[in-house]
């Protein structure tokens, strides 16, 4: 019998916290719950498939950080009010680091299978990619609070930078931590 994965064990768990908490929010009549609970076992199904079909596109590292972001931002964030407990959307910018330094390196595998590019090279452009992420990020939220007048920019440009600070930090976590498992060094 072989033995089950990291990731095949986070699916597990992250499904059964989800399935549990959609009959919560059945249960009490909370659509925001529901839609969240739904949103979060739809993405650890696709993104499982991906992972299997496609893991150059989506490997171990970017289902991990996804998953646990789609965790931590849509079910416990909006649907049990951890946005609430002060600088829990700090986690959150970290986190988002995380991923975007994981989105772009399986990015630069897909699309380069072949080319083994310096770790210099590797380094650049991670954290390139993941500042401009967190700066995109940043615009929508400029934007929906300008237009769709949400106030998702709290603090004005005083949130912005500590948001964009929150990223650079989890960005620079990320790209140590490609470097201690050799990802980048390969």
């Amino acid at each position: 019998m072989e033995k089950k994965s990291f990731i095949g064990y986070l699916k597990i768990t992250l499904l059964v916290i989800y399935v549990l908490s959609l009959g919560l929010f059945i249960w009490k009549g909370n659509f925001l719950g529901i839609s969240m609970g739904i949103f979060g076992i739809a993405t650890v199904i696709i993104l499982g498939y991906i992972n299997k079909r496609m893991p150059n596109l989506v490997d171990r590292n970017l289902f991990v950080v996804l998953n646990l972001f789609v965790f931590f931002a849509s079910l416990l964030g909006s649907s049990f009010n951890f946005y609430d407990i002060p600088h829990y959307d700090d986690f959150l910018h970290v986190w988002s680091g995380f991923i975007a330094v994981a989105a772009g390196f399986s990015i630069l595998r897909a699309l380069n299978p072949t080319t083994k590019f310096t770790p210099l090279f590797t380094i650049v452009f991670l954290i390139m990619f993941s500042l401009g992420v967190g700066a995109t990020w940043e615009i929508v939220e400029f934007f929906m609070d300008t237009f769709a007048h949400t106030n998702m920019q709290v603090g004005g440009l005083l949130d912005t930078m500590i948001d964009m600070v929150d990223g650079l930090v989890g960005t620079i976590a990320m790209v140590i931590i490609l470097w201690i498992k050799k990802d980048i060094r390969s």
